[in-house]
C-alpha cells in the first residue's frame, strides 16, 4: 500500500499504561499515535462513515475507499442521504465506491502507520467487531479505537468531538468484555469513560442520539442535500438516518479493510 505520509518519528503515546489493551483517541492525531502502537485500529463514526460501511457489509457488499475529492464509480453518491440510500440498496457481491476522501485517507493511513488490522465499528456492529478482532488478533492484542468526530464549520474547522462516536466506541469496548470482569482494568482512562457512557445511555440509545444529533444532522443535510428537510413520504430524513445509526448489535457482520476496501466478515461462528 502506498504511504500517504511518513509516520512521525518518536511518537509519544497517549495517557494509557503499557498493559492497557483498549485505548481511545480522537481524530487524525489520535490515529497516528494509536496505529503506531496498536495491532488493531477501529474507526468509529456513528452518523456517517462507519454506519454506511456496516450497512454495505450487512448486504454482503464491498466498500471501496476513494481518496479523491471527486466521486467515482457507478454507485458513487453526491450527498450523505443518497449514500445511505445506496448502502441500503446494496446487493450481495456488489462493489460500492464510497466517495468520502477524508475518511478514506484515515482508514488507509491506519495501515500505513503500522496497524495490522483496520475495521469500521459502530453501534450496529459493535459485538461483531469485537468478535472479529478477538479472532484476528487474539485476546491480548492492543486495540486502538479512533473516534473520528466532526469538524466545526462543516469540514473546514478544528475537530469537534461527537457524543455519538464516544457511545459507539463504548459499545465496542463493552462487547469485548460484557461482564466487565477484566475490561475495566485493561482500558485506558478514555476507553473506560467511553464504556461507562455507553452503558449509561444504552437503555435509551435512540432517544439519546435523537436529542444530541438531530439538529446537527438536519443542518448537514441542508448543506449537502439541496435544502430538503423532509423525505418524499413526509418523514424527517435526519431522524430516519439516526434510527439506522442508533440500532445496537443488529448484525453479525463486521467490516474488515483488505487492499483498500472494507469487506464483510460473518462473525456468527467466531463468538463463544
Amino acid at each position: 500500500m502506498t504511504s500517504l505520509s511518513t509516520p512521525p518519528s518518536g511518537v509519544v503515546g497517549d495517557r494509557a499504561e503499557p498493559d492497557d489493551r483498549y485505548r481511545l483517541e480522537w481524530g487524525p492525531h489520535g490515529l497516528r499515535t494509536l496505529a503506531s502502537t496498536c495491532e488493531v485500529i477501529v474507526l468509529v463514526d456513528v452518523l456517517w462513515f462507519s454506519t454506511i460501511i456496516s450497512l454495505v457489509a450487512e448486504a454482503g457488499a464491498v466498500s471501496i475507499l476513494d481518496r479523491r475529492h471527486e466521486p467515482s464509480g457507478e454507485a458513487a453518491a453526491a450527498s450523505p442521504s443518497e449514500l445511505f440510500d445506496i448502502a441500503l440498496g446494496a446487493g450481495r457481491d456488489q462493489r460500492l465506491v464510497i466517495p468520502d476522501p477524508n475518511h478514506a485517507v484515515m482508514a488507509l493511513a491506519a495501515a500505513d502507520y503500522g496497524a495490522r488490522h483496520v475495521v469500521a465499528g459502530c453501534l450496529r456492529n459493535a459485538r461483531a467487531t469485537a468478535a472479529l478482532i478477538d479472532h484476528l488478533a487474539g485476546p491480548d492484542a492492543g486495540v486502538g479505537l479512533v473516534v473520528i468526530g466532526e469538524r466545526w464549520r462543516h469540514r473546514t474547522g478544528p475537530l469537534r468531538p461527537a457524543v455519538e462516536d464516544l457511545l459507539g466506541a463504548g459499545a465496542i469496548i463493552a462487547a469485548f468484555d460484557p461482564s466487565a470482569a477484566v475490561g475495566g482494568t485493561r482500558s485506558s482512562p478514555e476507553a473506560a469513560a467511553a464504556r461507562a457512557a455507553y452503558l449509561d445511555a444504552r437503555p435509551l440509545m435512540t432517544d439519546a442520539l435523537l436529542r444530541s444529533t438531530t439538529a446537527r444532522m438536519q443542518r448537514q443535510l441542508r448543506q449537502t442535500d439541496s435544502g430538503d428537510d423532509t423525505s418524499h413520504d413526509g418523514h424527517d430524513p435526519a431522524e430516519d438516518l439516526i434510527m439506522l445509526a442508533s440500532a445496537v448489535d443488529v448484525t453479525d457482520t463486521a467490516a474488515l479493510l483488505i487492499d483498500g476496501a472494507f469487506h464483510p466478515v460473518d462473525t456468527t461462528a467466531l463468538r463463544p
